[in-house]
């Protein structure tokens, strides 16, 4: 090694020190040299530049023909890494390791794999064999200056710098150390810096003494390098996981309370920053599912609706919405309405639990697997066969089956198989029982007369509409024979009114006084729609001008009605009125006029147009609105002529009531897909949670504008915690930082170390958050949904979204907190580390 007009100074307050002025000298490969001098004359500036823990200002150092003024900081820690090996007067050993783990990180930033007999062979030429398990502050001060020769030498440097070794040590101990330096400078150079004269005399190949920066004397100052060795590959600094670990967890052993008061701190803080975040981020179908899931909510309805500015109406579903549903769903039960349901039941219990089905559907065996539901006997081979379901099956053991003027009673489901329902009408045998997995414990309060509450109620009667409990399979062409279903409607749209429309049928012209303008194809719509109807027609004038005694005859008994409630013109004046108004303003109705009057003069109208618009394609086409009648009774607010119902419903029209899904197979990204309404046609899923969440959806969304500032705020105070606690760290292993750095550990392993530390206390905070969040998100939950609504409701908790948001903050953030203290210090030189000057 070569030392040429090296020069050093320092900065001291606003004083220029300058520790070496332009020393030179050359130094052999091996050979134990002596440094001397007094305090303050320069010799540990001088023994730091040469192992590179610090820079110099100007001249140079060639090692091997190599300058290390021209090496960057990740060469220079490679050189200290490969070449160098360090001797501290006060050992810098790294506390938190064991004497193994000690003398193991010099080998473990080399890469080094056969660690074990090395160690052991450093600790043998140190006297200190089997310590490798014993604790650094076990050991007296000779043991630790041992120590560190061992530490040194294991990775066979082929420098050993030795800063005041005996500096800290008795004189015995003193000598023992320089007598093992003086045997290992038989093989390499060991640089010592000392102030003991006597010893470097004692022991030293050469020494050179310096006063004042400067050189003042050199045993052998005509020495001058010969042709260096082959230069050493330099060796990259390498960091095992489980070292790095140890290292960085040290905080948590020393500052216990610390990390426990950060950890709780945060905790708090980002359990109310989860909770504010429920609201912001959490869509409605996210609630929802996460309520389902707290309820074990399995089986849904699915209906088919058609949305409007100002409503929102349901549809028949079509067999090919059936298979849409189930390429998403994966299972989709079809359901019909039945008009009557079982018509030879016993007596119905009043208590709530029993629900005699009305509701049709049809299974095959893979549905009921997929469904994970089991059958007892068999499916329906043919129309004459039925399944019901194990609910069913308890309705019928509690009441009985009627057979002729008898009620058969039966103890067991078995018994059931093979005996006769009538249901609407017609007669089914069972076949078999499909247990569809209702948990009736949940439900064993109904059962009770009295003393269930309503909001259990309310969530059975959801479960039993709502699932496949309560339905009774058929044959699937019995199921796909509409004759044995009542009839179907759809929902249509004329003018402005939104009906249902039905097939006439058999329309008793009597019963529901019937007014036919036409035998023309065509629709009858309730007398309420015939002031509208005629209003405009080309013959409305004609109807206008009917003599006066034809308005007298139509308006007396009204007229007379009207004079009672305080009309006190002339009758002349009253149905005047009638043109004006639907209802004037005593309260009678001009519909009951204009019907009597039509009946009258069916012969001055010919059957009128009218557009019927569908709610679910363009439907536009002109039908003929062929007659009225005079009933509410109906269901269905129009008539269609077969011919005409067909066409509509061929179009629109389906012939399921709904589908009944799983959630099970559903999975969360279907379930949103039918949860999220859309202009036109959509799917809506339904059963007690959806509609106890869409009742307090307002109040949901209220929530966010509140929340959003709330939660930026509780963030804030979470992350500056993660940032102190970490920064914090850092800086309190300024001293182990330096050791690493002397034995030419990166930058980058460095870095390693501390977020190894900041995951680990930012897993420790996310699993506390998560445990807060639950526990405060199931508090203001229960609090929400007893103010908002009848059902526990899971507003707020620790939903996938929120978790995932709660997980990458506390890590980013945690991990940043390591990082950044780091990246500010990367450019310290190794003894500002050491000598604590961060």
């Amino acid at each position: 090694m070569r030392i040429d007009k090296l020069v050093k100074s320092y900065r001291l307050k606003s004083e220029v020190v300058e520790a070496l002025k332009g020393v030179s000298f050359d130094l052999p490969d091996k050979g134990m040299v002596f440094i001397l001098g007094k305090s303050g004359c320069g010799k540990s500036t001088l023994l730091n530049v040469l192992s590179g823990l610090d820079s110099f200002d100007s001249g140079d150092i060639i090692y091997k023909g190599k300058s290390l003024k021209s090496l960057t900081k990740q060469e220079l820690d490679s050189y200290r890494n490969t070449c160098c090996g360090f001797i501290f007067q006060e050992y810098n050993l790294i506390p938190e390791l064991n004497v193994g783990e000690n003398i193991s990180l010099a080998l473990d930033l080399q890469g080094e794999k056969d660690k074990e007999s090395k160690i052991s062979e450093a600790l043998k030429r140190v006297d200190l064999a089997g310590y490798e398990n014993r604790k650094v502050t076990e050991l007296s001060g000779g043991q630790k200056q041992r120590i560190a020769i061992a530490r040194s030498i294991v990775k066979d440097p082929e420098i050993i710098f030795a800063d005041e070794p005996s500096g800290a040590l008795d004189s015995e101990t003193g000598a023992s150390v320089f007598s093992l330096l003086k045997e290992l400078s038989s093989e390499k150079l060991v640089i010592v810096v000392s102030h003991d004269r006597e010893s470097a005399i004692k022991y030293g190949d050469r020494v050179i003494e310096l006063s004042d920066g400067r050189v003042l004397s050199d045993t052998d100052k005509d020495y001058i390098e010969k042709e260096s060795k082959k230069e050493q590959k330099a060796i990259r600094s390498k960091m095992p996981l489980r070292s790095a670990l140890k290292i960085g967890c040290s905080n948590f052993k020393y500052h216990p309370i610390r990390l426990i008061a950060t950890v709780f701190l945060a905790m708090i803080a980002f359990s109310f920053f989860g909770i504010s975040l429920n609201p912001v981020v959490d869509d409605i179908s996210t609630i929802m599912y996460s309520t389902m899931e707290k309820h074990g909510v399995e089986q849904s309805a699915l209906f088919k609706q058609i949305e409007t500015d100002e409503y929102t109406y349901s549809l028949l579903v079509k067999e090919q919405d059936r298979q849409e549903v189930i390429s998403r769903a994966g299972v989709a039960l079809a359901v019909k309405y039945c008009e009557s349901g079982i018509e030879n039941l016993g007596t119905l219990s009043e208590i709530p639990y029993y629900v005699s089905p009305q509701l049709f559907s049809c299974i095959s065996l893979s549905e009921i697997d997929k469904c994970g539901f089991s059958l007892r006997g068999s499916l329906p081979k043919d129309n004459s066969e039925i399944a019901i379901t194990s609910y069913t099956a308890e309705l019928l053991i509690k009441s009985g089956i009627v057979v002729g003027n008898e009620t058969l009673f039966y103890n067991t489901p078995q018994e059931l198989l093979g005996k006769v329902l009538v249901v609407d009408g017609k007669l089914y045998t069972i076949s078999g029982i499909i247990d569809t997995k209702l948990d009736a414990y949940k439900y064993a309060d109904l059962k009770q007369a009295q003393g269930y509450s309503e909001a259990l109620y309310g969530r059975f009667a959801s479960e039993i509409s709502y699932g496949a409990h309560n339905l009774l399979y058929v044959n699937q062409n019995g199921f796909d024979d509409e004759s044995s279903f009542m009839p179907q409607s759809v929902v249509i749209r004329r003018d402005l009114f939104n009906q249902t429309v039905s097939k006439i049928e058999q329309l008793d012209v009597a019963k529901y006084n019937v007014c036919s303008l036409s035998n023309e194809d065509g629709i009858y719509l309730p007398k309420s729609y015939i002031a509208e109807s005629l209003v405009g027609h080309s013959n409305f004038d004609t109807l206008k001008n009917l003599s006066d005694e034809h308005w007298s005859l139509y308006c007396g008994e009204y007229y007379q009605q009207a004079l009672q409630n305080g009309f006190s013109g002339t009758i002349d004046a009253y149905y005047q009125t009638v043109f004006n108004t639907l209802t004037n303003s005593y309260g009678i109705s001009s519909v009951d006029i204009y019907y009597s009057v039509l009946s009258d003069n069916k012969e001055l109208f010919a059957p009128v147009d009218c557009s019927i618009e569908s709610l679910a394609i363009d439907y536009n086409k002109a039908v003929k609105i062929k007659g009225y009648y005079d009933s509410d009774s109906l269901s269905a607010s129009v008539l269609a002529d077969e011919a005409v119902y067909d066409d509509i419903y061929s179009q629109i029209g389906g012939i399921y009531s709904h589908l009944v899904v799983m959630q099970n197979l559903m999975g969360r990204s279907a379930f949103s897909y039918y949860t999220t309404s859309s202009s036109g046609i959509s799917y809506q899923l339904s059963n007690f949670v959806i509609e106890t969440v869409k009742g307090m959806e307002d109040k949901i969304i209220a929530l966010r504008s509140v929340m959003t500032y709330l939660s930026v705020a509780f963030a804030a105070f979470s992350i500056i915690l993660l940032l102190n606690f970490m920064l914090c760290s850092v800086t309190e292993k300024s001293n182990t930082i330096g050791i690493l750095k002397s034995l030419g550990c990166s930058n980058f392993n460095l870095i390693k170390i501390f977020v190894l530390e900041g995951l680990i206390v930012g897993v420790l905070v996310f699993g506390a958050s998560i445990g807060g969040l639950a526990l405060m998100g199931w508090f203001l939950s229960a609090y929400f949904s007893s103010v908002y609504g009848t059902v526990y409701v899971a507003v707020f908790g620790a939903s996938p979204l929120v978790t995932l948001i709660l997980f990458g903050t506390i890590i980013v953030f945690a991990v940043i907190g390591c990082i950044l203290p780091i990246a500010r210090l990367a450019n310290l030189k190794p003894m500002e580390y050491l000598n604590k000057v961060i």
